[in-house]
């Protein structure tokens, strides 16, 4: 009979792949073996083309839950003779190009027997199978086995074995297998290293009866530890806001249960799936006027109509939530401004004075990841991925090909919100939210993460692509990079990364019709000392260009003027009628007059077009922040107070200043808030009015130059009321385009240059054909 050779690539190992062709060759009396490789799932069979060929359309139609196939191919190969059906170890290889499967939230079957008590695995913490538990966070090698794991250590029982070795078997060939006589063991400390209990039977209970006592207690989960306490204690929430010094930045929830956290928050059915999906992401959801388990949300997340939840994505939290019974506080453990604590030794080292108790487990972290979190706008639905991380990084589903320029390109993206990107062999992985990398502990995670993940591929960089800034830590780290490496480096500015991200993730890379690209954010370097946040962008014929921006206003103090909306708003303000009345009590006589004096004589450095500065002088006029304790966060208490004007979607924007073809101001929007101010008019209404204008600038633009697709990048975009206006109020004349796995931040930017990369290398394919004619026009 003929023999057939098949080749998988995609999302195919790591989540019962090799069991699932297993048994389908079973079921079609096929003979041969499956493998995973360094290039996916490898197949041979012998069969009648017939038998074959059903079997093959099997393979992609019937796949398993978490498989994400990108291509399946099929050959007649050299006929060889197989006695039956086996699975192979993999080759030896060095280079992969395959999907890496993320760390996967607990699946039902395995809640089930923890629960039981009639199960071998009743209340053990780290039930696992081929569908669920910790694949990205414990690789050391490829292909995904056990012994290229942190599981290598822990030797199966003999139950296990035989569960490992039972084709019938849903733990068949899982690599996370363990059970209470092979277990993956907890230990349970003080902050300073005091053993408290290694009894298996008693720590869970010991934790609970601690969190019971508003005790704080860090626990290792699967991307590192997170800090517990209990949501219904104002005095331990108070505690733990002291302890991180974190006075107002609101605080993630985990719930039991879905049950009681609709005690608390208003859940559509996209949220309630991800909350029960494999990425088991924070949900940021609408909280109820009155929650009623207990929790005090007040002081969860201050002055905010949202709250952040999830639900146990580890059998090790499931225990611990059930026999607690309340929600509680589960935020990242670590200091200030750093990354999240992965290592044992730097738990004990770093939380001692944040953590009382620290319950820790033998089986190693690897690759340090937070929690993933999304949310969805109120009304339309639209997804917004706020941080992309634990559960869903790094394997990215746009692939960007095998184009000469990209094709080992890495890319360092920006600082604040600190990603790297890179493509080889056709797979393109975007790096976990790595955190601020002005924060030196979060530049060497960021350094450390690189390393890990470019060791697990294989990857060697032939070109870097980089930041316009500086003084960004990334760019530094790439020009030493460089250097050490002997490649080149492109840089790139950070608007237009902003924007080929968005472009390409939804395939506009090929448009041949114009593009409007709208980004908004804090700043990005420009050009001539300009601080750019506020762009209008040209994408046509393959080419980025600028095209219209807000019109530049002083950049006052740096970053002090991000840390202090206060500032912004003098910028944004000055000189007009009724702002000193209104904003002269947030300074001091001796700020006052020097601030005046910087603005009179125009000896501020720079000028800025930045839209995040405008949403924080807004909000420093309406009295809602005057300076930040964390980032964003008069922009979020904008949008909080603007969403809860009952009439948000209905009230009419402030006039526009009439648009000369390049700049769009905005002095004029500033002068009738404070005229609404000055009349009393409730801040609701007043928020809702400045969101709805800055729907009516996007629409101004586009309308003057006759671009119907608009994109959308840039932080501002984490914005759900904002999106919403959008969707509503432009949908019906323009098509709209926004991210659809990056966050719209600058987590996106090392995707965005790798795809700018690729459209200058569409230039110079390009570069010899006659220019069309421009497709927009000026009105």
């Amino acid at each position: 009979m003929p023999t057939y050779s098949i080749h998988i690539t995609g999302q195919v190992q790591g989540i019962g792949f090799r069991p699932f062709v297993y048994r389908l060759a079973q079921q079609f009396r096929l003979c041969g073996w499956v493998s995973n490789q360094m290039d996916g799932v490898h197949i041979k069979v012998h069969g009648k083309e017939q038998t074959v060929q059903q079997f093959y359309q099997h393979l992609s139609a019937k796949t398993p839950p978490l498989a994400h196939i990108q291509s399946l191919s099929v050959v007649r190969t050299k006929d060889e003779a197989f006695d039956s059906f086996q699975i192979h170890k993999a080759p030896t290889a060095t280079t992969a190009k395959l999907v890496l499967t993320p760390d996967l939230a607990m699946c039902a079957d395995c809640r089930s027997e923890v629960k039981d008590r009639y199960n071998r695995r009743y209340q053990y913490a780290f039930t696992t199978c081929t569908s669920c538990g910790p694949r990205y966070s414990i690789m050391a090698k490829l292909p995904y086995d056990r012994e290229h794991t942190t599981m290598v250590p822990f030797v199966m029982c003999e139950a296990c074995a035989q569960e490992y070795d039972d084709p019938d078997n849903r733990r068949y060939y899982s690599q996370t297998n363990s059970c209470p006589q092979c277990p993956v063991t907890l230990t349970f400390y003080n902050a300073r290293k005091h053993l408290i209990t290694t009894d298996q039977q008693h720590i869970i209970p010991a934790t609970v009866k601690l969190l019971q006592e508003d005790k704080i207690i860090a626990v290792k989960g699967l991307g590192g530890y997170l800090l517990m306490a209990d949501a219904t204690n104002a005095q331990t929430i108070a505690r733990l806001r002291e302890r991180k010094h974190r006075p107002s930045k609101p605080f993630a929830l985990m719930y039991p249960n879905l049950e009681m956290a609709l005690q608390d928050v208003i859940l559509s059915k996209e949220e309630k799936k991800l909350l029960l999906s494999p990425e088991a992401p924070i949900v940021l959801a609408q909280t109820k006027n009155h929650p009623t388990s207990g929790i005090q949300a007040a002081l969860i997340a201050p002055h905010l109509d949202k709250l952040g939840i999830m639900l146990p994505y580890t059998p090790l939290f499931e225990l611990l939530l059930t026999q607690f019974g309340k929600p509680v506080v589960a935020t990242s453990a670590n200091r200030k401004g750093s990354h999240i604590v992965f290592r044992d030794e730097e738990a004990f080292e770093q939380l001692v004075g944040i953590a009382d108790f620290i319950l820790t487990n033998d089986r190693e972290i690897l690759v340090a990841q937070d929690d993933s979190v999304v949310q969805f706008t109120p009304k339309h639905r639209q997804k917004i991925t706020l941080r992309r991380s634990r559960g869903i990084a790094p394997s990215f589903e746009t692939a960007l090909g095998n184009s000469e320029s990209i094709t080992n390109s890495l890319a360092l993206g920006a600082d604040l919100k600190g990603t790297f990107a890179f493509t080889t062999a056709g797979n393109t992985y975007v790096s976990q939210y790595l955190g601020d990398l002005t924060n030196y502990e979060n530049l060497l995670n960021y350094e450390r993460s690189l390393k890990q993940l470019s060791n697990l591929i294989d990857f060697k960089p032939s070109r870097i692509l980089t930041d316009k800034h500086p003084a960004y830590a990334s760019v530094q780290f790439g020009k030493k990079l460089a250097q050490r490496l002997s490649v080149p480096r492109v840089e790139v500015q950070h608007h237009e990364a902003h924007f080929a991200a968005v472009l390409a993730e939804n395939q506009l890379l090929e448009s041949t019709e114009p593009v409007l690209g709208v980004i908004w954010d804090g700043n990005g370097l420009g050009n001539a000392g300009l601080i750019r946040g506020g762009e209008f962008l040209l994408f046509e014929n393959n080419s980025i260009s600028p095209l219209a921006q807000l019109a530049p206003y002083p950049h006052l103090l740096g970053d002090k003027m991000a840390q202090e909306p206060r500032v912004a708003a003098l910028a944004l303000c000055f000189n007009l009628e009724g702002a000193t009345e209104i904003l002269r009590p947030y300074f001091t006589e001796v700020e006052w007059q020097l601030y005046q004096k910087l603005l009179q004589s125009e000896q501020y450095t720079s000028q800025t077009t930045s839209m995040g500065r405008v949403f924080d002088a807004a909000a420093a006029l309406l009295g809602l922040c005057s300076r930040n304790t964390y980032e964003g966060e008069a922009a979020l208490l904008l949008e909080s107070v603007a969403s809860r004007a009952s009439e948000a979607h209905e009230l009419v924007g402030y006039t526009l200043e009439a648009f000369d073809g390049h700049n769009l101001p905005v002095k004029n929007v500033f002068r009738q808030m404070i005229e609404d101010v000055q009349r009393g008019i409730i801040k609701q209404q007043i928020a809702a009015r400045f969101h709805d204008t800055l729907v009516n600038m996007i629409e101004s633009i586009a309308t003057f130059y006759s671009l119907q697709k608009i994109a959308f990048s840039g932080g501002v975009f984490q914005n759900s009321l904002l999106v919403d206006l959008i969707l509503e109020k432009l949908s019906p004349n323009f098509q709209l385009y926004f991210h659809q796995q990056l966050p719209p931040n600058d987590a996106c930017v090392s995707f965005g240059q790798l795809a700018w990369m690729k459209l200058k290398d569409k230039q110079k394919v390009r570069a010899d054909e006659p220019a069309s004619e421009q497709k927009y026009t000026i009105q």
